[in-house]
């Protein structure tokens, strides 16, 4: 019954150093897939300058870029699951806060959504100046179509597929938080995750 228990032990061990192996790329035949997640694990610094993780995310995004469709799918994946328990687990937090506490926290989150939005204006206007097509092109890939009504009801399905209702109601409860203390700031409300211009 011991040797049993130790060769299982064994087994399980193995087995989850091969997944890690694998999940670092080492078996890919494309080192560029565990480059890609040393990155992240940097990205993941909180205490990380903006420079630095500025400059962490132009290697990641070249990184990204020589990987095969297929392993930059299943990369973008595992990393849409990650962010979005990420911020469900800090929505939670949120909603579990005293009144002040919400309010601190809520500030420093709308703060953080107001840089972004400003950082992608001076982008768009940025890029709206360059004059170089092709760099253009490049740089906005899918990105810069617009999306007709069937992708974006299937990218609604998608996300309703993905999610649960529980989950679905602290997304509700955190925006309902979010634009109240947007309205007593003077901004805009969020519609979609984004403010209303």
């Amino acid at each position: 019954m011991r040797k049993r228990k130790i060769v299982i032990g064994l087994v399980i061990s193995c087995l989850t150093m091969l997944g890690t192996a694998w999940l670092f790329g080492w078996f890919s035949g494309n080192p560029a897939l565990g480059e890609v997640q040393q990155l992240q694990a940097q990205l993941a610094d909180p205490n990380l300058k903006d420079d630095a993780r500025r400059a962490l995310l132009d290697q990641m995004r070249a990184k990204l870029n020589s990987l095969s469709p297929d392993a930059r799918r299943a990369m973008w994946d595992n990393n849409r699951e990650i962010f979005e328990n990420r911020m469900l687990s800090h929505m939670k937090d949120i909603l579990a806060m005293s009144t002040a506490e919400q309010a601190k926290a809520l500030d420093a989150d709308i703060d953080r959504m107001e840089k972004a939005r400003a950082q992608m204006q001076a982008n768009a206007q940025s890029n709206a100046a360059t004059t170089n097509a092709q760099n253009s092109a490049r740089r906005q890939g899918n990105r810069g179509q617009a999306l007709s009504d069937d992708q974006r009801i299937s990218r609604l399905r998608n996300r309703l597929d993905r999610s649960t209702p529980e989950m679905r109601a602290v997304r509700n409860a955190y925006t309902q938080l979010v634009n109240q203390r947007r309205q007593q700031r003077g901004l805009p409300p969020l519609t979609a995750g984004r403010p209303v211009r």
